[in-house]
Parts: structure tokens; sequence; C-alpha cells
């Protein structure tokens, strides 16, 4: 029964139903407690689901799991296959010392196994995580490998990704003849139908870098399109794939309260077939038995309440998450299209009329007065430039794109200095750079833009300090001024825009705020939020 469930949720996780493929692999561990490697397979499995919506500390839970019990088994196929779970899961948390340690016992305990297919994927995950280390040459070999065994196995979907990790290889080395056959070859397998949609987004893109490389805009603006037809479409199958999955614990939470109520059932029979030997204690029993039914009746009624209200609340939370984060997202492509046009239309043709006013000057060959009116226009549109700039440089910052959250708040800062408004102490508390999600990173630097903006507009301060810290999955971040200080009753119940979008920003990144004020003396504001 172990077996069979499994292989039901291996099926539906085939095909992306990830809600129906994690309730067969939960109900699968109810028969296999006994089967420490079939537990573990389960639980392995169980990571992945986690691991494909990108929930990972869930993913790292169940992973950790996995290789306990395969541990305890001591099967080294088991143990292998945990392995490269583990390892999976790390590499895309970005701790890439780890996933190379977990690969590399994985490919140890896997070599006395047949399974050309296993082989062939951890081989195909270590060498993304030595391409991502810098280290081309041995990355190559392993994507060689893995070639090699993907061949024998037989698989088109595998094989393809495995000519597509040859073509980033290659073109990091500017070697585009080679990338470009490689993804040549990868997109030509994928025709066929062979892989998932993931795997066709990260050939086109590839391809789409690749043809930008070599001047082939046509080429590359379509390669483009394809895999932003694919990333719409995937981005709406995730939210789908999400509400499928709360959908589908609920289910598997009233199965599992069905099946403790027909174990009580059978319970109950068992007692009363045993107790007919003399009529009293029948009696007795049934007494007790119908007093323990209304009980546990009772008790399952108001602990099935308290599940669908729990399951409810998870599900709206989730939707106001999901609704945030693609608001943020067009808000935050809205700012970069913004600054784009800006700086290249409109900057552009201001410029344009600032040469222009200067040729017709030396044309006209102005008087003494007519000349000073000239070079006071030509500084209003020097100022108007600037002014565009500095817009456009604050809706979308370049250096946010290119060196990281610490580098764009402290251009920020900087820029405040020199309107020499407020003098704005910027702080790192870390000499590493900090590694966040980019989608992450400009919610939080639009956090620090909002508060640095009350600081100029309300506070009336002569200083103001910026701190930022990293520990672990935690990022921190301090602003604080010498101002007129701001009334913390007032700000619970205020409803401008400015708070109410730190605040949603915050609760978006899973963050906690601090807030404390006294007249006089200035404000402290201090916020965390998971990256």
């Amino acid at each position: 029964m172990a077996r069979l469930l499994n292989n039901l949720g291996v099926t539906w996780s085939k095909q992306n139903e990830v809600g129906k493929a994690i309730v067969y692999y939960m109900e699968s561990t109810n028969y296999d407690r006994q089967d420490t490697a079939r537990l573990s397979t389960s639980y392995m499995n169980i990571s992945g689901i986690f691991l494909s919506m990108q929930q990972y500390k869930k993913s790292l839970e169940y992973a950790e799991k996995a290789i306990a019990l395969a541990l305890v088994g001591k099967d080294s196929a088991t143990i292998a296959l945990a392995y490269s779970q583990l390892g999976s899961v790390h590499r895309r948390m970005e701790r890439i010392g780890q996933s190379d340690t977990c690969f590399a016992k994985a490919l140890a305990y896997g070599k006395t196994m047949g399974d050309n297919y296993f082989r062939m994927l951890v081989y195909q995950n270590y060498a993304v995580s030595l391409n991502m280390q810098h280290r081309p040459a041995e990355a190559d070999a392993y994507a060689d490998t893995a070639l090699v065994l993907g061949l024998a196995d037989g698989n088109p979907g595998c094989i393809a990704y495995g000519y597509s990790m040859k073509g980033v290889i290659a073109f990091d080395r500017k070697d585009f003849k080679a990338a470009k056959e490689h993804y040549s070859k990868a997109e030509e397998l994928l025709k066929d139908g062979a892989g998932d949609w993931s795997a066709k987004m990260e050939v086109f893109l590839n391809r789409s870098k690749l043809e930008k490389e070599l001047g082939n805009e046509a080429e590359a603006y379509r390669y483009l399109r394809m895999y932003t037809s694919i990333k719409d479409s995937s981005i709406k199958a995730e939210s789908a794939r999400t509400v499928e999955f709360l959908e589908a614990q609920y289910q598997f939470e009233s199965k599992q309260k069905e099946i403790l109520q027909l174990q009580k059932d059978k319970l109950l029979q068992s007692v009363s077939i045993s107790q007919k030997s003399t009529i009293n204690y029948l009696l007795i029993a049934a007494l007790v038995i119908v007093v323990a039914a209304m009980v546990l009746g009772y008790f399952n009624y108001k602990q099935k309440q308290l599940l669908q209200r729990k399951v409810i609340t998870q599900m709206e939370t989730d939707q106001e998450l999901l609704a945030t984060r693609m608001v943020l997202h067009g808000q935050e492509e809205e700012r970069r299209r913004l600054a784009r046009d800006l700086h290249d239309g409109l900057g552009g043709m201001l410029s344009g009329v600032k040469h222009s006013f200067q040729r017709s000057r030396d044309k006209m060959g102005t008087t003494a007065g007519e000349g000073q009116s000239f070079d006071r226009s030509v500084e209003m549109l020097d100022e108007s430039i600037a002014e565009l700039r500095r817009i456009a440089h604050d809706l979308g910052p370049e250096s946010l794109l290119k060196y990281g959250i610490s580098a764009a708040i402290k251009d920020y800062c900087t820029n405040i200095n020199k309107s020499e408004a407020v003098n704005v102490i910027y702080q790192p508390l870390q000499q590493e750079p900090i590694k966040i999600d980019q989608s992450k990173s400009g919610v939080i630097y639009r956090i620090v833009q909002e508060l640095l903006n009350n600081v100029l507009k309300h506070s009336g301060a002569k200083t103001a300090i910026v701190q930022l810290s990293q520990e672990r999955d935690r990022l921190s971040v301090t602003v604080e001024d010498d101002g007129k200080g701001i009334d913390l009753e007032n700000l619970k119940k205020a409803r401008g825009m400015g708070w109410n979008n730190i605040r949603s920003r915050i609760e978006y990144l899973k963050g906690s705020l601090d807030v404390k004020s006294d007249p006089g003396k200035g404000t402290y504001v201090h916020f965390t939020v998971n990256i």
C-alpha cells in the first residue's frame, strides 16, 4: 500500500499536480513506519514538492528527515538519493559549500548503483554548483559525464538540460560558437515535447543572452519573447498550484480525521462484543461508551471547526501575500520603465534643446544682455536635466541591480547629503556582501527610501543614521534621526500611503517593525525581514 500510494504521488507530481501528489505522499507515510528506506523516499518526495514551490525551509526539514532515516537503514542507494535531494535544497538556498559536500557523498554512495538516470541527475547538479563557483573546467567535466549517462539512459528531457548546462559553461568561457551548438541541440530535443516548461524557459533565456552577445538583436528579442511567454504562464500556474496545495492539505487532514473516527468505531465494536458475558457489565460498558462517544464527538466537532478556520485563514493570508507580491512586482517594473523613459527619452530631448540653444547663440551674435538671458536659460536646462536624472535614479537605481542593496542605500544617502537638507550617515555593520533575491532587495530599498523621505519631510532633523546588518536568513535595518519625533498613538491610526506602504511591504517579507519616539528626542525605526 505504501509503495502504491508513493507511486501515485510520483505520477501526479510528473504532471505538476503538486496538491494531489503531496496527499498521496503523506498518506504513504502512515503505512511504512517500519520500513525506514521507503519512509525516507516518501520524505524525499515531500521535500521535492516544497522545493518546487520555493518553500525552502520546509523542503530542508523533510530532506534532513530523509537523511536521518536513510542512515539508520544503511541502504547505500537510499542514502545516495537522500544526499542528492539535500544537495539540491542547499544549492537553491545558495549554500554552495554544503551542496558540494552533499553531492560528493551522493556520488560516493551511488557508485554501486546501476541507475544511470539518478547518477546523471547528481552529476548535472554538481556541474551547476561548480559553475556557480567559477570552476568551469571541473563543471565541464561533470557536465560531460552527465551527458554520457543521459544518452545511455535515453531520457530526452535530461539530455536537453545537459546540453543547456554545457552551453552555459561555454558561454561563461566566451566560447560562443560552442555555446550555440549546445543550445541548438537542447532546443531540438525540447521541440519533441521533452522536458517541462522550466527547462524550456532556461534554454530560451540562455539563447537570448547568447544572440545578444553575438549582435543578433532580432534573434535575441525573438527568444526573449518566447521566454517571457512561458514565464507569464508559469506564474499563473504557480499561483494555481499554491491554492491547490492548500485545498489538498485540508482534504488530507479531513481524511485523517475520518480514519481516526473509523478506528475508534472499530475499537468500540470489539469492546462491545467482548463484554456480552454479563448484562450488568454490558450496561456499564455501554454507558461508558456512550459518554466517551459524546465527548469524542464534541471534541472532533470542535477540532473540525478549528481546522476549517485555520485553513480559511491560511488561504486568505496566502492570497493576500500573492496579491501583494504581484502589486509590488508591477510597481517595480513600472518604476524601471518610467526611469528608462525619463532618462533616455526626456533627458535626451532636454540635452538636445541645450545644445540647440548654444548653437543658436553662436550663430546669432547676441548682445551682452541677450547673452546673459541665453546663459540663464542654459543653466535652467542644466538644472532640469540634473533633477530629471535624480528622479530617474530614485525610480530605478542602477546600483541596486548591479551591486546590491547595500550599495544602493549608500548611493541614496550620498545623494541626500549633496542636497544638504539632512546629514545622513550610512553604517553597514558587516564587510561581507549581502546576498538577497532581487525582488526582495527592491522592496527593502523602497522601505528605506520611504523612511528617509519621512525624515526629510516631517522630522526637522539635522542628522540621520541608517544601519544595515545580516544574520543568517534575516536582514535588520535601522533608521534613526534627531528630529522632533512623532506621536506613536497617532501613528497606529495613520492611514496615509507612506506608513501603509511600509507596513504592507514588511508584512509581505514576513518581517517585524519596531518604532520608538519621544517628543523632541527623535525617532527610532527598526525592522527585520526574511531574505
